[in-house]
């Protein structure tokens, strides 16, 4: 079979992104890494991973294909990461594990579907 991909080959398009490097997003072709996203108009940022999914023989060698994977909102998502990709904005990992933890926090208080209006309850400016 085939030798897995390495991780850092797998998030050379994510770190180059992160370095400011710009580089080149083509549709259908999704890269592993860290983003956010949301899930309605005007609704909480949602953190959503992609990840390479291999399964690794005891000889440590690819015994299936590699398949791209998504974790959207913390839980994995069965849809093609390619559906999502355009929409997503690559973020530090730090930010993807805070809006996590954010997420676990309001999740009882706002679910991700619902969008916020601020209109309905303005909220003045501090100061």
């Amino acid at each position: 079979m085939r030798i897995p991909s390495d991780e850092t080959d797998l998030l050379a398009w994510h770190t180059s992104f992160m370095a400011g490097e710009n580089p080149e997003r083509h549709e259908g072709e999704p890269q592993c890494g860290w983003y956010k996203t949301r899930m309605v108009k005007s609704g909480p940022w949602v953190p959503v991973l992609i990840w390479c999914w291999q399964s690794i023989d005891e000889n440590g060698q690819l015994d299936a294909p590699e398949e791209m994977r998504l974790v959207v909102d913390d839980r994995t998502d069965t849809r093609d990461p390619a559906d999502i990709w355009l929409w997503l904005t690559p973020i530090s990992k730090e930010e993807y594990d805070g809006l996590v933890a954010d997420r676990e926090r309001q999740r009882q208080a706002r679910p991700a579907t619902s969008a916020v209006d601020l209109s309905a309850a303005p909220t003045p400016p501090k100061g």
